[in-house]
């Protein structure tokens, strides 16, 4: 995001990246002055978009496209700042593995606990317009009733220790 490219330019901050880099993604807690920052970025940037989201839902619904317009709004991952790591794909965490997302309009009301993976995006829009197709065996639309025994991850491969992680939730 935006707010990682600027906070990286000091020579400071950039010394802190690479040495996070060098050490599986964690930083020292002497350098968690500089982790406020990019917290703080971060928290900036998400809230204009959040007030760009609902002015947008807004003016959707003035215009009465809420009533049959499905509107999905997803990320492509979560934050390990509060695990004192950076970035996100070498950690086997719940917070990286699952990603936020939340539907507006056809129908859609109240909040849904189950768990779900990237791949029942793919199949939700495909049953939203009405095609048969299954993208997996595993694959289920958000739009349908029903449960998963469980759901999977699995995290990139550390640079420092060639390792991964497979993760399953139920």
């Amino acid at each position: 995001p935006k707010a990682w490219e600027e906070a990286s330019r000091d020579d400071a901050g950039q010394d802190i990246l690479s040495r996070a880099h060098g050490n599986e993604y964690r930083y020292s807690p002497e350098d968690e002055w500089y982790i406020e920052q990019l917290r703080s970025m971060a928290a900036m940037t998400a809230a204009a978009t959040t007030g760009k989201i609902a002015d947008f839902l807004t003016r959707a619904g003035q215009a009465g496209l809420l009533e049959d317009t499905l509107f999905l709004f997803t990320a492509d991952h979560g934050s390990m700042e509060s695990h004192g790591r950076l970035w996100y794909g070498y950690h086997p965490h719940e917070e990286v593995q699952r990603v936020p997302l939340f539907g507006v309009g056809a129908g859609l009301t109240g909040v849904d606990e189950r768990n779900l993976e990237t791949r029942d995006l793919t199949q939700t829009l495909l049953q939203y317009f009405g095609t048969p197709h299954r993208t997996h065996p595993r694959a289920q639309s958000i739009l349908a009733p029903g449960e998963k025994p469980y759901t999977t991850g699995l995290t990139l491969r550390s640079d420092t220790w060639n390792e991964w992680f497979v993760l399953l939730y139920k």
